[in-house]
């Protein structure tokens, strides 16, 4: 099972992302929340995405154990209008991130 936290952040307070595995999609993670997604053992790439914007592809093995995983926003304040134009335009699989933790 891949357990995910969404962490807490100005960007796209009021939105929810959408979470992939394998590219397909499987659900919608708000502000705050965890989602827990059912898997088969072996390996997955995980990934979120809002409108055109994603995060990385984090590539993750599952062998009967859970992983955790969180997920945000790379910009952490929504008044820095370079940041905000540089990821919404030019590194758009930037605008967001996920990473694997202990828990």
């Amino acid at each position: 099972m891949i357990t995910i936290f969404r962490d807490n952040e100005y960007i796209a307070r009021g939105r929810k992302y959408k979470i992939y595995v394998d590219d397909v999609y499987r659900d919608k993670i708000g502000l705050l929340e965890t989602k827990e997604i059912e898997v088969s053992n072996g390996e997955h790439t995980i990934y979120a995405k809002i409108d055109w914007c994603s995060s990385n592809r984090l590539k993750t093995f599952i062998d009967n154990k859970d992983v955790f995983l969180n997920v945000g926003a790379t910009i952490r304040n929504g008044l820095n209008l370079f940041e905000t134009f540089k990821y919404t335009y030019f590194d758009t699989k930037d605008y967001l991130w996920i990473k694997q933790t202990s828990e």
